[in-house]
């Protein structure tokens, strides 16, 4: 497997990365179908032991992915397969879906959605946390509090 430098930081993630989508199975979302069916936790864990004998260092996960069960998913497996996630570069992101805020890149959902997801993941930082799509409303008017927000977030070594 080769490995690259993320941008400026010291991560250095695997050239392929194992995206967790289909760990969160099938769920909805704002009424339409979201994932897949039918997959499960020896599948799922079959397969992020064949990532990591790859070498795959790298997951991509999201908030939305089974409304948090793909990031609790990936947690049970690691933890299944005897392998620590600090060793790994996880990646999970916020803004697919807004719950019962006024918009998904509210800051008070931001920050309530990296807690639900440490808490998912069990951990107390994320390696790689992003937005999930560049909706920031008319004229990217949530867009400065939704990056602020994240900024702050970094700071406080979430």
């Amino acid at each position: 497997m080769r490995y690259r430098k993320l941008g400026e930081s010291d991560i250095s993630v695997s050239e392929i990365s194992l995206g967790c989508w289909t760990m969160g199975g099938l769920n909805w979302v704002d009424g339409q179908p979201n994932g897949w069916a039918n997959v499960d936790e020896d599948a799922i864990t079959d397969a992020v032991k064949r990532a990591v004998d790859a070498g795959v260092n790298h997951f991509d996960n999201a908030d939305v992915y089974g409304n948090g069960r793909a990031e609790r998913m990936l947690a049970r497996v690691l933890k299944r397969l005897g392998l620590r996630s600090e060793d790994f570069v996880i990646a999970t992101k916020v803004g697919h879906f807004k719950g019962t805020a006024a918009h998904a890149y509210d800051p008070l959902h931001i920050r309530h959605q990296c807690e639900q997801s440490l808490k998912n993941l069990r951990r107390d930082y994320i390696d790689i946390y992003y937005f999930h799509h560049g909706d920031f409303g008319a004229n990217d008017e949530y867009l400065p509090e939704a990056a602020a927000t994240m900024d702050a977030l970094v700071a406080e070594g979430k």
